[in-house]
């Protein structure tokens, strides 16, 4: 066994605010570092609740544990193994993270995090405790959403691995340590927890992703009846980059992949873990999905439009989503993410609102002679 140590005592300040901070509220994300009018600095967020992080990760969180805050709606249940952050700003400058400089006052009022993922849609119905409402939905298609940044980990389906012991310690290191004090990022997507179980959150490409490593000594001894017991002492935690399958660090998709093929969570969970992190460029079929779910229909290119049957003759075939995989001369279509034999730019990550899956023929560029395919002869 070891010790662990309640979360609450990270902030000290009480349940409603802890919930409150993991929804993108209290002054730990509403606050940002100005001056006065005598020129006196206020609100120096590094200084609180920094400090206090820091002191936190230097004296405990590397040595103990934290028990995990289930008392939280946004960490209860948590069915995938899986927990994220997404963060919409950056208040604090000069850590080289986000763009927030000095002067704050000019240079720090709505900066934003860095960019390493796309926030699809929002589902309120998910986490109605955090959006406050029992129902709605917001679309962010194209860019719309803005910078944004995500990071996340993943756990053992097994309560007595590392992964699963100290998941309390991930969480604050992801959410207090690594984010808030070493870069100042906070609040969160809109209708949408800031840090949550993966179902819970806001629909997005990908996340960032940190796993625990852990030495320790254990110590084995006997009762008086003869019951043997373990303990750990000497622990020591560190925080690395998730080391992915297939070589994809610091991913963590990539990382639950790896945790599914060493049978520590099952494929079931991983299949639903994608529909919520659902990989660079998908944005466009998981908004479709969604619509699609909630008897809902995008705008048609044309009147009558069928996507799925022939695509509209008005827009060159660009909607159509249909599975015809061969030419008019019945030639076999390449798959639009390979490179042989055709190479080409039409990926992708250059149309990714083109529905360019398997080796279906689609027209991402707006030929005159609608949808078209790149073939497999040489």
């Amino acid at each position: 066994s070891v010790a662990h140590l309640p979360f609450s005592s990270i902030t000290g300040q009480g349940h409603v605010f802890d919930k409150e901070y993991f929804d993108g509220g209290t002054y730990y994300n509403d606050q940002r570092e100005s001056t006065d009018n005598y020129g006196i600095t206020i609100n120096r967020l590094a200084t609180d609740p920094g400090d206090r992080i820091q002191d936190i990760f230097q004296n405990q969180a590397q040595s103990n544990g934290f028990i995990w805050p289930s008392d939280l709606t946004n960490f209860e249940g948590c069915t995938l193994n899986a927990a994220m952050c997404c963060w919409v700003q950056d208040r604090q400058a000069g850590d080289n993270n986000g763009n927030c400089a000095t002067p704050y006052d000019e240079n720090c009022v709505d900066a934003d995090p860095a960019d390493n993922t796309d926030i699809c849609y929002v589902d309120m119905s998910r986490a109605p405790a955090s959006s406050r409402t029992s129902d709605g939905f917001s679309l962010f298609e194209g860019e719309e959403e803005g910078d944004s940044h995500c990071h996340g980990f993943a756990w053992d389906e097994d309560p007595s691995d590392e992964s699963a012991l100290f998941k309390g310690n991930n969480l604050f290191y992801v959410s207090f340590y690594d984010h808030l004090q070493q870069r100042g990022y906070v609040r969160n997507v809109p209708g949408a927890p800031m840090c949550g179980c993966v179902e819970q959150m806001a629909v997005v490409t990908r996340a960032d992703c940190t796993e625990i490593s852990t030495s320790e000594t254990v110590e084995f001894s006997f009762n008086d009846q003869n019951d043997l017991s373990a303990t750990i002492s000497d622990l020591e935690l560190e925080f690395n980059a998730c080391q992915g399958k297939n070589n994809n660090n610091n991913d963590l998709a990539a990382y639950v992949e790896r945790l599914v093929d060493e049978g520590r969570i099952s494929e079931e969970k991983k299949e639903v873990f994608y529909e919520t992190v659902v990989g660079e460029t998908y944005c466009r079929e998981a908004i479709d999905s969604f619509l699609d779910e909630e008897g809902l229909a995008s705008k048609p290119a044309c009147r009558g439009s069928y996507p799925s049957e022939c695509g509209c003759e008005e827009v060159n075939q660009q909607d159509y989503t249909g599975t015809v995989s061969v030419t008019r001369s019945g030639r076999t279509c390449q798959r639009w993410d390979e490179q042989t034999p055709q190479q080409h730019s039409r990926t992708r990550r250059n149309f990714p609102d083109a529905y360019l899956s398997e080796n279906y023929c689609r027209n991402p560029d707006n030929e005159p002679g609608g949808a078209w395919c790149y073939t497999t002869d040489p």
